[in-house]
Parts: structure tokens; C-alpha cells; sequence
């Protein structure tokens, strides 16, 4: 990747991030690191700007259909009756939140309780989502309580989470 080339990648998750490129000196290091990782791997996925900008455009959600009966009547058949409001509440709030982008959300719900136990919902990896320890820590606590758990989250321009 040319000097040019990975300045303006730089740019593009800069602004993508709500920060300028005088926000990148006050990052940590970490921060700084993780990001340029960021970017290398995007640009080795997708190339150009211009390409990862086709991916997002092809990863807008119809929100209309999310909200629509035929997509409760799945979630309905896949989660049971009870659990269905609780979960197509996620749904819509994980498909619209990333919506245009190549990010993913990750909700976790506990079905015999028959509530949400959390998510995790500012994952900067492309086309991944990662359990965060919290997370991760109210599942076990639901296993170990016999409980059966259920996770959904959403795959930018394709199927049903």
C-alpha cells in the first residue's frame, strides 16, 4: 500500500469514528495500533475506498421489512411466542444501528428468564463481533443455572440475524 493510499485509509476511519486527523495524535498508542490494523485489513479485503464504500451501500437494511409481520412471524417460529417481542426488539435495534456499514452487533438472551442478558454493540472489526468478557460472564451464569441461551447478531447485507 502506497505512503498516499494508507493516508487517506487513515482519513476514512478517522472520519468514520467521528475524529479528525488532529484526534489521531491523542489516541494511545493502543488505540493508534488497533486502528492502522484496522484499516490494513480492510484495505486487503476490499482494496479501495471505493470498493468498501460499494460493500456498506450493499449493507443498508430495509428497515420497513424488519418491522413488517412476515419478519415477526419468523422470529416468532424461530424464539416462541414469548420470547419474540424481546428479540425483534433487538433485531431492529442491531439492524438499524448498523445499517450502511460492515460492522456487527451481538445480543445474548437467556429463554427460560426470558430476558436480554446484554450484548455487545461497538465492535470496529469488519464483518466479526466478538463477545465481550461481561458478556460472556452473564452467559455462564445463565448455563450454570441450567438456563438455555440463545444468540443472534447480524451479518452486513445478508440474512436474518
Amino acid at each position: 500500500m502506497s505512503a498516499a493510499r494508507a493516508r487517506d485509509a487513515i482519513k476514512d476511519e478517522l472520519r468514520s469514528r467521528g475524529k479528525t486527523t488532529c484526534d489521531f495524535a491523542s489516541m494511545s498508542r493502543a488505540e493508534q495500533q488497533a486502528m492502522l490494523r484496522d484499516v490494513m485489513e480492510r484495505e486487503q479485503h476490499f482494496g479501495t475506498a471505493a470498493a468498501r464504500r460499494d460493500a456498506e451501500g450493499m449493507a443498508v437494511v430495509d428497515m420497513g421489512r424488519v418491522g413488517g409481520k412476515s419478519y415477526r412471524r419468523n422470529v416468532e417460529k424461530v424464539f416462541g411466542k414469548d420470547m419474540a417481542p424481546l428479540v425483534h426488539d433487538g433485531m431492529r435495534r442491531m439492524l438499524g444501528h448498523r445499517s450502511g456499514t460492515l460492522y456487527e452487533d451481538i445480543y445474548a438472551y437467556d429463554l427460560d428468564s426470558g430476558k436480554r442478558i446484554g450484548g455487545t454493540t461497538n465492535q470496529r472489526i469488519t464483518y466479526g463481533a466478538n463477545m465481550t468478557g461481561e458478556l460472556k460472564d452473564g452467559m455462564k451464569r445463565a448455563r450454570d443455572a441450567g438456563h438455555r441461551i440463545a444468540i443472534a447478531h447480524n451479518h452486513p447485507g445478508s440474512s436474518m440475524p
